[in-house]
């Protein structure tokens, strides 16, 4: 019943519950759906939620209901809008770095090493630019993993 209201409720948080249309629905009785909604109009004193005294419904009608913790569910990302919103943030993250912008991590090596400091190995994915690497003769190439070390 709750994953219900969540899923059909309104943007302001209100959801209409009618115990005939959802006990068909919801393959339960009419009883049921009604025992149901009666369950979340009580009080709860061990909700987190303390709002209208930890009541998951509050009824404004024959049939409408106000939830008032609907915001804070609505606003947990599904899996896919966290995909979404990942696969938007790496594409912003490769466009930044084709212009040369450089990310966090590059900002403060880049920084390090003009000021002359030896940052040792590079976090994963860091890139010094070719200026920054001719300009400190302490950073140096690494030896080709193929090479034996002799020239």
């Amino acid at each position: 019943m709750w994953g219900y209201a969540i899923a059909n409720a309104d943007a302001r948080g209100y959801v209409e519950l009618n115990p005939e249309y959802l006990a068909a629905v919801l393959g339960d009785t009419e009883k049921g759906v009604e025992e149901a909604i009666g369950i979340l109009e009580r009080p709860d004193p061990k909700s987190r939620n303390l709002e209208c005294g930890g009541r998951r419904l509050v009824r404004e009608g024959q049939f409408l209901y106000f939830m008032p913790s609907f915001h804070r569910y609505r606003s947990i990302m599904s899996t896919e809008d966290r995909r979404e919103y990942w696969r938007l943030w790496k594409q912003q993250s490769r466009t930044k770095r084709k212009r040369g912008v450089p990310l966090p991590g590059e900002a403060v090596a880049v920084a390090a090493v003009k000021r002359g400091e030896d940052i040792g190995q590079l976090p994963a994915g860091v890139d010094l630019p070719a200026e920054v690497k001719d300009e400190n003769e302490h950073t140096k190439e690494l030896p080709d993993e193929n090479s034996d070390g002799e020239d």
